[in-house]
């Protein structure tokens, strides 16, 4: 399932496999306790913005894209992070 960034606030099922597209707004990399790399992401479309967790595993194959400004398009589960939802990456293609 496709949808805006508007419309992930409405599904509620935690662990919903989506698919969102947009612009990245800020990449903020990271390295966990195992010192392996991995990356949270801003993506912005016109109806709003979410994070994105970019773990290790996913984030070893697109690092490249990840760049401040660049379209891509990512599927990934559904999460709550501080109150917020957030979206864990699990495919991220360049658009």
């Amino acid at each position: 399932m496709t949808v805006t960034v508007a419309q992930l606030a409405e599904l509620t099922l935690l662990g919903t496999r989506t698919s969102v597209a947009g612009r990245i707004g800020a990449v903020n990399p990271q390295v966990t306790k195992q010192d392996r790399p991995y990356a949270v992401v801003s993506l912005a479309d016109a109806t709003g913005a979410i994070d994105v967790l970019v773990p290790p595993a996913v984030y070893d194959t697109v690092s490249g894209v990840l760049t401040d400004g660049a379209t891509v398009a990512i599927t990934g589960r559904l999460d709550r992070w501080n109150n917020s939802l957030r979206l864990i990456a699990e495919q991220v293609t360049a658009g």
